[in-house]
């Protein structure tokens, strides 16, 4: 009872902020209707009336029948409780219709209670054609049962004796105690039913209990099993772990000694170096210096010098940067260089070579092309590149570096004597190979692999396209934007 009241009071202050609210006006409905039927159910009729009536026009049938038809019959109700029969006589019937329209099965206990209505005013015979045609219909409607069915056969035998209708009224009784009997033999084989269920349900205990202790039994085997087999798995476990540390012990050894091999050959390589193409111009500088200081033959010589003392300064270059890459000592931070830049600026370092063989460099890359490397790292490997070139052209040939659209890649091209397709691939594997240039220059081949090396640590590749006597074209390329 205090829920209900609740419920009333909650309704009541919704339907006040309904109405201050604007476009409440379902709210407004809804609590309404809700505040009927509640005091409906509490039998407070008259309250109940009030609230049904205000809404009464409001409810449409087509959109909400269930709402329509209960709310009719609290109408209904109400009337009745207030003796006014013919109005709820006429309130039931609106709701009939709505249910003959949607659902016939709500339209029984309507007739019902018209007939109920028709009877307190003394019109028994209509009294008793609607409850005989509620009962014909719940006949056919699966959710009344034989207790809903005894409550309609009841009212139709109260109409009966009041209509005087002994003989009827004798043979619904009949049919009544048929009915309660059927329902008593539906009580009976419920609880017969129900004491099966009971006798099966104690079976199967025992049987669940016969089968626990079984299961119990084969846990403890599997128990034991489990043990058995956790100790083997942690001695293969042992094992392997014993196993792999061999393998790592051993891995590692080779690792070092692949590593003493290769310092062992990078110490090769550099005191090769340094012997042949760092030695040579050193020795010509001493064998200057010893001569008489004849200021004719010093002249002569002079720029041979240079020359000599710019490739040492060269290979000197690539050799602290090879042996720092080797190290791991080089810095691999990136930054944006224009290649168009660069390649003027190692043109003018290199100007001394390039008028000694009267070789004219065409820089042919877009001014506006930039690639992701460093400035430096940049600097090494077109050095490196251009000085291969000049010192492997003939007199008056040209140098290109270009920009390669298609392939996305630069190069640096010239028409000399190329390199043999079988020492291509070993120059960019870093293998010794003692070359002689146009002008006897020579070199190992150093230059080129440190740049291979260089262009892989930054993302890059480096390729050749080589043809002896016609020249060669190394392409590479980074990161562009």
């Amino acid at each position: 009872m205090n829920r209900q009241k609740d419920g009333i009071e909650y309704l009541k202050k919704s339907i006040k902020h309904a109405t201050e609210q604007k476009n409440s006006q379902e709210i407004y409905i809804n609590s309404i209707y809700n505040l009927a039927d509640l005091y409906y159910t509490i039998q407070d009729f008259k309250e109940s009336y009030n609230y049904a009536f205000k809404i009464s026009t409001k409810i449409n049938p087509t959109t909400s029948p269930n709402k329509y038809i209960i709310l009719h019959s609290i109408l209904g109700g109400c009337y009745a409780d207030f003796k006014k029969y013919d109005n709820a006589i006429f309130e039931y019937q609106k709701a009939i219709d709505v249910a003959n329209k949607y659902d016939s099965c709500l339209a029984i206990e309507l007739f019902i209670k018209q007939a109920k209505r028709y009877g307190e005013k003394g019109n028994f015979e209509m009294a008793e054609k609607l409850i005989s045609k509620g009962l014909n219909l719940a006949e056919h409607c699966s959710n009344f049962n034989l207790e809903s069915k005894l409550n309609i056969i009841k009212s139709l035998i109260e109409i009966s004796i009041r209509n005087k209708k002994t003989e009827k009224s004798i043979n619904l009784i009949n049919e009544l105690y048929a009915i309660d009997g059927l329902i008593k033999q539906e009580n009976r084989d419920q609880k017969l039913d129900s004491i099966e269920t009971i006798y099966k349900t104690k079976i199967k205990e025992d049987q669940n209990k016969k089968l626990k202790k079984s299961n119990l039994e084969k846990e403890k085997d599997i128990r034991t099993q489990k043990i058995a087999l956790l100790i083997v798995v942690f001695g293969l476990i042992l094992l392997t772990t014993f196993l792999f540390y061999i393998f790592y012990i051993s891995k590692k050894q080779k690792q070092t000694n692949k590593e003493l091999e290769r310092l062992h050959l990078l110490n090769q390589k550099i005191f090769s170096v340094i012997s042949h193409d760092f030695r040579s111009p050193m020795l010509n500088l001493e064998v200057l210096l010893k001569v008489d200081s004849d200021i004719k033959n010093f002249e002569a010589n002079k720029f041979k010098i240079q020359d000599d003392l710019k490739q040492a300064n060269l290979v000197l270059e690539n050799l602290l940067g090879w042996s720092k890459k080797e190290l791991g000592m080089a810095d691999r931070e990136t930054e944006i260089s224009n290649v168009y830049i660069e390649t003027n600026a190692i043109t003018n370092q290199l100007d001394y070579l390039l008028k000694t063989k009267k070789i004219q460099l065409i820089n042919d890359v877009p001014q506006e092309k930039i690639i992701k490397i460093s400035t430096d790292i940049l600097k090494i490997i077109l050095r490196n590149l251009i000085s291969n070139a000049i010192k492997f052209s003939y007199q008056e040939n040209n140098i290109i570096v270009g920009f390669n659209q298609d392939s996305n890649e630069y190069y640096v091209q010239d028409f000399g004597t190329g390199i043999e397709k079988s020492k291509v691939d070993s120059l960019l594997k870093g293998k010794s190979i003692s070359s002689i240039g146009t002008n006897f220059e020579s070199g190992f081949g150093l230059g080129l692999h440190f740049v291979s090396e260089l262009l892989h640590q930054n993302g890059g590749e480096i390729r050749i396209e080589s043809i002896e006597n016609e020249g060669t074209i190394v392409f590479f390329k980074c990161n562009i934007n």
